[in-house]
């Protein structure tokens, strides 16, 4: 996970909070907001154990990840408003998760690989 800011086209600025699954690539959750406290980390990161179960370790800074999410959204748009931001990483985590091929994973995209790995019996979030 890691955290990342930018802002919008009237200089307002925003954070973002990046949740990735390191082992098969793939973005768990991107929060979008002007303030990220410590309360919403902790919220987002119960919500998600409940979805994908507890990690064996949570590592902060995903480099390449944050990399493609910033060329491919934070970089790429000017932003009116925060539903905008919402609206095309919405959009973004979907094309990054299913459709896009990924070099480090054989290119295929993450959620071909989670699907293999859950039909092997392993999980590997986190």
């Amino acid at each position: 996970m890691d955290f990342m800011a930018n802002a919008l086209s009237h200089d307002r600025r925003f954070r973002t909070l990046n949740i990735l699954d390191a082992g098969v690539r793939e973005a768990l959750d991107i929060i979008i907001d002007t303030s990220i406290p410590g309360d919403h980390v902790v919220r987002t990161l119960d919500r998600l154990v409940v979805w994908r179960d507890r990690p064996e370790a949570i590592r902060v800074d995903n480099g390449p990840f944050n990399r493609t999410n910033r060329h491919e959204v934070l970089d790429a748009y000017l932003f009116a408003s925060l539903d905008q931001v919402h609206e095309i990483t919405r959009r973004w985590i979907r094309e990054y998760n299913e459709e896009g091929p990924h070099d480090n994973l054989g290119r295929i995209p993450p959620a071909v690989l989670l699907w293999q790995v859950e039909s092997a019996g392993n999980s590997s979030f986190e």
